[in-house]
């Protein structure tokens, strides 16, 4: 890579960007590569002298304090710091970024009102955006999971189970291992506290999995402590042991306050199970320095209340008084009525106005939509009004070619060679196949437009299908065999094309002595399944779904004739009718074509 003294403004500019987004993929593992690349970034952003830049890079600094050195105080003042340096549509865009980083602060500090308004104002930001970017949904994701673990503990559950199971969804879509191994661990907290170690040890293989698979220490040593606690609790005491030794050589490697503190804390959890209470008592009160010093006041809390349950085990009732005082002083500062009414006062507020804020999307999308359809309906006069003057104005001229080469061929005085009789031919043959074809092309055109739908008996449809058969039926010796149909709502012209042409395809591509064609009707649920089988030539497989495709043709025209739309046709209208169509092979020869119709709920007696 250049140095950056080479490079112009923009390659400045592009580097930082990739500083950054590298950073932000490392947010899930909290990994201590944050602080580096957040200097260079902000190293460049001081030499073009950019203040937009120049912010974000000192709110990317203000993560790392959060995440690894765990200085909650310092964090929130670099974050409010480099926040107040941008300006306009930029700091517009990076205003979750920054309530989000903001949020996790006040979270780890056991200040959930101020941590859940920022976390609020995070998704009301991205939520309405009409697009969100990778990083936006990154972004979403870690404000939906914190929410849920805001309060996700024993005595307080204000925590919905929504918030997790988006954040996990949105993880899994943006390809976020970090953030889908938390809520794996988060899922495990849950099923611990139901006392189901299975499900729990089941959610932190996975979770810690993923973390390998990434290589985030951090979450390692968070997953590790976890799993010793779960698998002592399940009896293998030794196996438990042995992954507590792996979170503890996590924390070396870390140097972090807080994941030292949360191992010494579920080591501690794991001595009182084996009731080895002065174990479990001088791992506490390590865990009370570490949370101490960094003031995460929701930790310390639920170790007071660890702490009160192993003096009481040792039968030190004095002290675990102490500590059981001191636990409920502290639920009581981080819970009071007031602190209470706001989060809840706050939770309902912010889904009031995202309901407030779909329901104006939704208008605003209905209001496209009745744009769209009008547009379609303008758009469909237009095409009709032209395949009208196109029938008139293509058809004439074809008309007026074949009447004067008759007129030609009459009018000779010298008889025709057989090469000149050839080519007039071809003349009248030509066409005979362009009026042909605008017929059947104005026949797909107008399927779209239903005139009407009414009830029509299929019993008549067939009837009048071989009454215009007769003349094929009886050249070919062919014979139409049908059960009793039903009567489906439809239109009347439509069902008759659809009959005409399965029929008559059945009869034409057909090389048997005696063509056979059998119609035939089942009821599956809410649709009529009708078949219409012959014993014709058959369809090779490749071509089963291409046949209903306009000018699919398997022959040529010297084979057989047609225009190539006749099963495109057929398809148009069953579609149109709200079903489907496909064709088979027949056992011992032949096709089946099989549609469906909506069943009526009430058949009349005659049908």
């Amino acid at each position: 890579m250049p140095t950056s003294g080479r490079l112009n403004r923009k390659q400045i500019e592009a580097e930082i960007s990739g500083l950054l987004h590298t950073s932000w993929d490392l947010v899930s593992k909290r990994n201590s590569e944050i602080a580096e690349l957040s200097s260079k970034a902000l190293a460049l952003a001081e030499q073009i002298n950019d203040n937009n830049l120049k912010g974000l890079c000192i709110l990317e600094g203000a993560l790392y304090q959060c995440l690894v050195k765990s200085d909650y105080h310092l964090s929130i003042k670099m974050s409010d710091e480099g926040y107040a340096m941008m300006k306009g549509e930029f700091k517009k865009r990076y205003a979750p970024y920054y309530h989000l980083n903001v949020g996790r602060n006040y979270h780890f500090m056991g200040d959930h009102v101020s941590a859940q308004h920022n976390y609020l104002e995070c998704v009301k930001c991205i939520e309405s955006m009409s697009e969100q970017n990778q990083f936006e949904l990154k972004w979403l994701a870690h404000a939906y999971y914190n929410l849920y673990i805001l309060f996700n503990f024993s005595g307080a559950e204000f925590a919905q189970a929504e918030y997790l199971q988006k954040a996990l969804t949105i993880y899994k879509q943006i390809g976020d291992v970090g953030g889908e191994g938390n809520c794996y661990n988060s899922y495990a907290v849950y099923y611990f506290r139901l006392n189901n170690y299975t499900q729990a040890y089941e959610n932190l293989q996975r979770a810690y999995a993923l973390a390998e698979q990434e290589q985030a220490t951090s979450l390692l040593s968070i997953y590790s402590a976890n799993i010793g606690l779960v698998k002592v609790k399940m009896g293998e005491v030794e196996t438990g042991f042995t992954f507590f030794d792996k979170a503890q050589h996590y924390d070396l490697e870390l140097d972090s306050p807080y994941h030292h503190a949360h191992t010494q804390n579920q080591m501690g959890e794991a001595f009182i199970i084996l009731e080895r209470y002065e174990e479990a008592i001088e791992r506490f009160a390590k865990a009370l320095q570490y949370f101490e010093s960094i003031g995460v006041k929701r930790s310390m809390s639920n170790t007071y209340e660890q702490m009160a349950k192993a003096y009481a085990g040792l039968g030190n009732h004095e002290r675990a008084y102490h500590y059981q005082q001191a636990y409920a002083q502290s639920l009581k500062d981080v819970f009071s009525d007031e602190k209470t009414f706001a989060v809840a006062k706050a939770r309902n507020d912010f889904e009031l106005e995202m309901r407030d804020q779909e329901a104006r999307k939704l208008r605003l999308k209905n209001k496209q939509i009745e744009q769209y359809a009008r547009q379609l309906e303008m758009s469909n006069d237009e095409l009709r009004q032209f395949a009208h003057v196109a029938s008139h104005d293509l058809r004439e001229p074809l008309r007026m070619v074949s009447s004067y080469v008759q007129l030609l061929q009459r009018s000779m005085d010298i008889p025709l060679t057989g090469d000149q009789q050839e080519f007039m031919r071809y003349i009248l043959q030509g066409t005979h196949t362009m009026q042909n074809l605008i017929s059947d092309l104005l026949a797909l055109a107008a399927i779209s437009n239903v005139r009407n739908s009414e009830l029509v008996d299929l019993n008549i449809i067939v009837q009048q299908v071989k009454s215009n058969l007769q003349p094929v039926i009886e050249e070919r010796n062919a014979v139409i065999k049908s059960t009793l149909l039903p009567a489906v709502i439809a239109d009347e012209t439509h069902m008759l094309q659809l009959f005409l042409n399965l029929i008559s395809n059945g009869i034409k591509y057909n090389t048997s002595t005696q063509p056979l064609i059998e119609i035939s009707f089942a009821t599956s649920g809410r649709y009529y399944q009708f078949s219409v089988a012959d014993n014709g030539i058959g369809i090779p497989a490749e071509y089963k779904e291409k046949i209903f495709l306009i000018f699919q043709r398997l022959h040529s025209k010297e084979e057989y004739s047609g225009t190539g739309i006749g099963l495109a046709i057929c398809k148009k209208i069953v579609d149109q009718a709200g079903g489907t169509i496909k064709v088979s092979s027949r056992k011992g020869g032949g096709s089946i074509f099989t549609f469906t119709l909506p069943v009526i709920e009430h058949q009349p007696e005659s049908v």
